[in-house]
């Protein structure tokens, strides 16, 4: 389990259910798994407006998966760290490589990387959402 690697450079997308907050979209999302390739690409309306909530959407439209494994226990009381988001499109996660979130705001030309659960963050009208794998020893 990527866990593990605690220390690395390699970051990890936690996450939970939607806990609403963020704006409903749309919001164009963006999967790309190893190697850059393209896994899917739309735009998704999601309640509880968060990275999650849109990517779990994005998931029903087009019939794809997102694993998550909850690891509370571990995290206590803060469920924002205790889901994890392990697989999408049933791309699952390695010793090496695993999904990451990033947004890009409106009138921001650059996605930046969120280094908070993907349910915790609430997404602004005219945000982008990036999901990308990312390989620890890239």
């Amino acid at each position: 389990m990527l866990l593990a690697a605690a220390g690395s450079v390699f970051a990890y997308a936690w996450a939970q259910q939607p806990d609403g907050g963020g704006s409903e979209g749309p919001h164009p999302l963006r999967i790309e798994g190893p190697g850059g390739g393209p896994v899917w690409e739309g735009e998704a309306r999601a309640p509880g407006g968060t990275a999650l909530a849109h990517l779990q959407e994005a998931a029903r439209l087009a019939g794809f998966t997102v694993e998550v494994e909850d690891m509370g226990a571990a995290f206590g009381p803060d469920r924002c760290a205790g889901l994890y988001v392990r697989a999408i499109a049933g791309i699952e996660e390695t010793r090496h490589g695993g999904w990451n979130y990033y947004v890009q705001r409106k009138g921001s030309p650059h996605y930046a990387w969120i280094p908070h659960a993907a349910a915790c963050h609430p997404l602004q009208g005219g945000d982008r959402v990036l999901w990308r794998w990312v390989d620890a020893g890239a």
